[in-house]
């Protein structure tokens, strides 16, 4: 018994299948990708209400309605257009006339810091209402 007995033999159509199983794997796989990060672009889209809190002054509301394009982000805040506005990475910054935000989503949540016209730098987290 030499090597001849382990030898495996190559078939054009062993090969077929395999590229073929490939395919259909990077297919699934790519599939999935996209359709995750449009879930997820499509799911800061909508409604907000945010609850931010000033040192030292009560919290107040503020309402947002967000929409993602890409990774350009518009929208209102209270009624005001976003000026200039990105989503990259679960990451957002947009700028209304009076303040400038930053947040990171987390699921229904976005953690936001909000810079206001005077300087002042306050926190606070938003929800989706939808």
């Amino acid at each position: 018994m030499g090597a001849s007995g382990l030898q495996h033999s190559v078939t054009p159509t062993r090969v077929a299948w395999t590229v073929v199983i490939a395919g259909i794997v990077i297919s699934i796989l790519g599939s999935a990708f996209f359709l995750l990060r449009s879930r997820a672009d499509n799911s800061l889209s909508g409604e907000w209400i945010a609850r931010i809190q000033r040192p030292g002054h009560a919290a107040y509301v503020l309402r947002f309605h967000l929409q993602v394009t890409g990774n350009k982000l518009s929208g209102e805040v209270q009624g005001s257009p976003i000026l200039e506005g990105s989503f990259e990475n679960g990451r957002l910054k947009f700028s209304s006339s009076d303040a400038q935000f930053q947040g990171e989503i987390h699921g229904r949540e976005i953690d936001l810091t909000v810079t206001t016209a005077d300087g002042t730098t306050v926190r606070g987290t938003a929800r989706k209402t939808e």
